[in-house]
């Protein structure tokens, strides 16, 4: 069953939808399992290779496990039989990933970091263009996430995703008299506030409202 939680966003309260079944399964491999030591979540979450290998071959070998960086969950987890065996075996991996998502949304209204736009979409498949509302939120940890504002219900959003962006090696040049996990969420932090920078300097991108604007230099 999908999860809903009310957040804090510029002073109101809203409800985020997080999905559950291939929804889950999808972005927990994707973005936790595949990812894990690329965007490190080794060391934030701290399940170790072993875990997070075995948990892969059972996928791959048991379930045929078409998941990769560059797939979509239309042409992987939505086809496949094996997402409720897929489901329990990521389970432990799954809360973690459901928390971060809960714990960036409800921590934000301490220090915010968030923005709002609209962005331009075009279904190939209908050939429809549309112009849909979007936030995204930047956690302390630089992970992201990625919402839909729903137009038919005040006050709600469905969750996309959540995700890190990779930092270069040549980053993470660690300064040992300072924390080396606080360090490597800095950059992380500021790895995402470029990435979304970038992204804004588009011309799909309109209506961009950043709050607090200080938190995104």
């Amino acid at each position: 069953m999908a999860t809903e939680i009310q957040f804090d966003l510029k002073g109101d309260t809203y409800t985020a939808k997080i999905k559950a079944g291939k929804w889950s399964n999808y972005h927990v491999t994707k973005h936790l399992l595949i990812d894990y030591n690329n965007d490190g979540y080794d060391r934030l979450h701290g399940f170790g290779n072993r875990v997070i290998s075995a948990i892969r071959d059972i996928q791959k070998l048991s379930f045929d496990c078409q998941v990769t960086n560059n797939s979509t969950i239309e042409n992987t987890c939505k086809g496949c039989d094996f997402h409720i065996e897929c489901d329990e075996t990521i389970s432990k991996i799954k809360e973690k990933y459901i928390s971060g998502i809960k714990e960036s949304l409800t921590n934000d209204c301490k220090d915010p970091r968030h923005a709002t736009f609209k962005k331009k979409n075009n279904y190939g498949k209908t050939g429809m263009v549309t112009i849909d509302n979007y936030m995204v939120i930047i956690d302390n940890y630089g992970r992201m996430v990625i919402a839909t504002i729903v137009k038919e219900k005040e006050k709600f959003v469905n969750v996309l995703t959540s995700f890190r962006k990779t930092i270069k090696k040549t980053q993470n040049k660690i300064d040992f008299r300072f924390d080396r996990l606080k360090f490597e969420n800095r950059l992380y932090v500021s790895t995402a506030i470029r990435h979304w920078q970038y992204r804004f300097a588009s011309e799909d991108y309109k209506d961009v409202n950043k709050y607090l604007i200080r938190n995104w230099t």
